[in-house]
């Protein structure tokens, strides 16, 4: 787990924080302050919702909260989400990180620590806690006669708490340097799940 410690620039403190302090479901004017005040993200005030550190070119690290729901607005709308003025833009839906590693690539393990360090020991309790509900690719006959190594591979992941979506997006050789988890609210999982099949993933 050294790289995912050295692309976070975890302090001693950091590893010691008792719990998340900003999380989907709380105010967009709480999230920033959160992020302003994280010794990993320091959001500055121009940077708003989103964060980018960068070790080294081949080392990166996004951070990204949201008003949306993943997929727009809801499968009775098809009114895009940025256009919808029936969407609560106060309210953060969904946090997204983003590992690039192009060193030693990015692996769910890797995944996961990052999740425990940047919201602490609670909210990792509660993804620790939480069922699988998909898992991609499939392995549907026609994947097993033509399994295609570029194919993103995923999990979708219910907790008591919040739902959490991985992603590891390989190359077309197979080998894997990106990888993303997004903490959404439980009543968003499902049209997770609608966009998910709707980008065939």
């Amino acid at each position: 787990m050294k790289k995912v410690l050295s692309l976070l620039a975890i302090t001693t403190a950091l590893l010691a924080c008792d719990r998340a302090h900003a999380a989907p479901g709380q105010s967009v004017n709480d999230v920033k302050a959160w992020m302003q005040g994280h010794p990993t993200l320091r959001a500055t005030a121009r940077e708003r919702l989103q964060v980018q550190r960068t070790e080294t070119p081949a080392r990166r690290f996004i951070f990204r909260a949201s008003v949306f729901p993943i997929g727009g607005p809801g499968s009775d709308d098809s009114t895009p989400a940025i256009l919808n003025h029936n969407i609560d833009r106060s309210q953060i839906r969904t946090e997204t990180f983003r590992l690039v590693d192009v060193v030693d690539g990015v692996e769910y393990a890797d995944l996961e620590e990052a999740l425990r360090v940047i919201y602490g020991p609670d909210l990792y309790a509660d993804y620790r806690r939480s069922a699988s509900t998909r898992l991609y690719p499939t392995s549907s006959p026609s994947r097993l006669l033509r399994p295609n190594r570029s194919d993103a591979r995923g999990q979708v992941r219910v907790g008591d708490a919040y739902g959490y979506w991985l992603e590891l997006v390989p190359n077309p050789d197979g080998s894997i340097h990106t990888g993303s988890i997004t903490v959404l609210l439980p009543d968003d999982v499902d049209q997770l799940l609608t966009h998910l099949e709707q980008t065939g993933r």
